[in-house]
């Protein structure tokens, strides 16, 4: 009898509160008739604006940092080394942070943190006055890149069934919006500095700085959020909290123990066979940017605009795949058909682009390569959640994130050397 008063108390609580960075860390008590709904719920909303705001950072470094690094004097070994170095680090410390997150029980902190190494990144950038102190700013930016998994874990802390889809597909497509806008963002504010009056050996620096600040001001007010919210919280009856408490155990040893009656050999692969497709797709990418800035040139005669074109309409395809398309796909076929057409699709896309350099059918296999390394890559994501228990799911989604930064490491350079 007194489960709908319960429910009420639960759904005015959800309606009265703005959701911090990490709000569902902590799922509503209605989670059982929302979860299952075609759309993430709006309140993951400050998820996606964190993994973008660290993104966007990320983005802005990658298009500016080489030829920034050349004019300062840097080597192509150097400029290679700060690309690099960054790759490492989140390799190396991307599980730890996800891990973290997983014992003190709290995402929203460690994503503030994530935030935080942004901030303190792109500070560095701004000051640095040689490359070592670039290469070592890059070094502190790589340290802290685990927004992307942190966030994966949040959002399947609460969303379950057609949901998972839509909110993991919104959590990529937050993280390529701001590895896209990056250099557009850079390539406006570079000329609006200058319009400004400031000096161009400054202005660079100015972009850096500004991107710091965003970071910053997305920090203070997620946590302002987190304190409202906490507030809130604790003016909630005890027995509320208590059952809600109890309803989450029962929910998460459930959920255990029908991921321990799938057990067995096979089940054991999973996750590694997992990890290889996401190194594979962290691959393709790279021979779909970097390798392809060295066939178009050389066979069809492309030059820089040709490039930034066909890079730009594939990020913007790659976008709309994953809000529009692939959460209905899922739905439709499941993960384990859309990831394996994803897969079939690069495959056959990739190769026939080799040989197919007519256009507009050449362009029409790259922008089908794309969309289909979008479809592959989240549908990854979404396996690795929808085949852990929830005690594990966190570590998984961490080493998937992992992996792709360790295939960034020898893809460029084993691609090139194929290449030539």
């Amino acid at each position: 009898a007194s489960r709908p008063v319960l429910l009420r108390h639960a759904n005015f609580a959800a309606r009265v509160s703005h959701p911090p960075l990490a709000v569902a860390v902590s799922p509503p008590l209605a989670s059982a008739d929302t979860a299952d709904a075609d759309a993430a719920p709006p309140s993951l909303t400050p998820i996606y604006l964190g993994v973008f705001t660290q993104m966007l950072s990320e983005g802005i470094a990658i298009g500016t940092l080489p030829l920034h690094m050349t004019l300062m004097g840097g080597s192509p070994l150097e400029v290679a080394a700060a690309t690099s170095c960054f790759s490492v680090m989140q390799m190396l410390l991307c599980p730890l942070l996800v891990a973290l997150s997983s014992a003190i029980g709290d995402r929203e902190t460690i994503l503030r943190v994530c935030l935080l190494g942004a901030t303190m990144s792109g500070v560095l950038l701004s000051l640095s006055n040689s490359v070592y102190q670039i290469i070592f700013a890059r070094l502190l930016a790589g340290a802290f890149a685990a927004s992307v998994p942190v966030a994966q874990a949040a959002v399947t802390d609460v969303v379950t069934g057609n949901a998972t889809a839509a909110a993991l597909a919104r959590v990529s497509a937050a993280a390529q919006s701001g590895v896209v806008a990056g250099p557009a963002v850079a390539a406006f504010l570079l000329p609006a500095f200058g319009y400004l009056g400031v000096p161009s050996a400054f202005r660079l620096r100015c972009v850096f700085a500004l991107s710091s600040s965003l970071a910053l001001g997305v920090l203070a007010l997620s946590s302002r959020d987190v304190e409202v919210r906490r507030a809130r919280r604790s003016r909630r009856p005890k027995e509320l909290l208590r059952r809600m408490r109890e309803e989450r155990a029962a929910k998460a040893a459930k959920a255990a123990a029908g991921a321990a009656d799938r057990g067995g050999p096979a089940a054991r692969l999973t996750q590694p066979v997992l990890r290889l497709v996401a190194v594979l797709i962290g691959w393709s990418l790279t021979l779909s940017v970097s390798t392809y800035g060295l066939f178009a040139p050389r066979f069809l005669g492309f030059a820089q605009p040709q490039l930034s074109a066909s890079y730009s309409a594939g990020a913007a395809v790659t976008l709309g795949v994953q809000l529009a398309l692939f959460p209905k796909l899922v739905r439709r076929f499941g993960a384990h058909l859309v990831a394996t057409a994803g897969l079939l699709s690069v495959s056959g896309a990739m190769a026939s682009m080799v040989v197919c350099r007519a256009q507009p059918w050449h362009s029409a296999l790259y922008l089908l390569n794309r969309a289909s390394s979008g479809v592959a890559d989240t549908s990854v994501a979404t396996l690795v959640a929808l085949a852990s228990s929830p005690a594990s799911r966190a570590a998984n989604l961490a080493l998937i994130q992992s992996s792709r930064a360790a295939a960034r490491i020898f893809s460029p350079l084993a691609s090139s050397t194929l290449f030539q």
